[in-house]
């Protein structure tokens, strides 16, 4: 059986990495992909308000639970199934809500949305850095350079941007839940906080990691060669 060379097979890691990362962005992107739409039919709309076909406001999306009072069972909203040609019970939880155009909202939601729109520049300039980062260092691998600092620093660049993105990622949330709560009260439900994906809180603790093993043994390489 023919065996791959470190080269090759760190190539066809980088290839199956730059697919998995731009199938990642894709993913992400076509998540809301309709919020994208809405957006953009309604500015299109907005310059002619009075003959406007669609309504006109800011658009939020969030998660709803009903009340605790409620209970698990509790389903107060219905609808028809054709199929079978009855009302059934439901409740919604992911939904999509326009705040009116022209309703005035606090300044403490406005504040918050302000720093929720900062937290999300860092995050995405996080995004935009790791990648650049990952390919400098399978550059230098390709090189056949393995214990070499610049590969040191480039898995602690990439592991805190990952936490950095976490980070800024969680407090976001945070933030946009403080404008939900400020500009959203509803009766029979609460609003429920984005769960930031805890995945890559690990992620970033495990490349962080790995640059200080490789660190390390870049280390006891030198301590090595200066016995011979």
């Amino acid at each position: 059986m023919k065996k791959f060379s470190l080269k090759s097979r760190v190539n066809i890691f980088a290839t199956l990495s730059t697919f998995a990362y731009v199938y990642l962005m894709c993913s992400i992107f076509s998540q809301d992909i309709e919020v994208y739409k809405i957006a953009a039919i309604q500015g299109w709309n907005s310059a002619d308000k009075e003959n406007s076909t669609v309504p006109l406001g800011e658009l939020f999306y969030f998660t709803l639970k009903p009340k605790t009072t409620k209970g698990l069972f509790y389903f107060p909203e219905t609808i028809e199934n054709q199929n079978l040609d009855i009302m059934m019970a439901y409740r919604p939880e992911r939904i999509k809500i326009i705040y009116p155009e022209g309703t005035e909202s606090p300044l403490s939601a406005k504040i918050w949305k302000g720093l929720a729109f900062l937290l999300g520049a860092i995050q995405l300039l996080m995004w935009i850095m790791i990648p650049v980062i990952f390919f400098r260092l399978l550059k230098i691998l390709k090189t056949g350079v393995f214990f070499d600092l610049r590969n040191v620093e480039c898995l602690r660049k990439m592991g805190w941007a990952t936490l950095i993105a976490y980070v800024s990622n969680l407090l976001g949330d945070f933030c946009l839940h403080r404008v939900y709560e400020l500009l959203f009260a509803f009766k029979e439900y609460d609003i429920v906080w984005k769960q930031t994906e805890e995945i890559l809180l690990v992620i970033g603790f495990v490349i962080l990691i790995f640059a200080e093993v490789l660190n390390n043994g870049i280390e006891l390489k030198k301590e090595q060669e200066l016995t011979i």
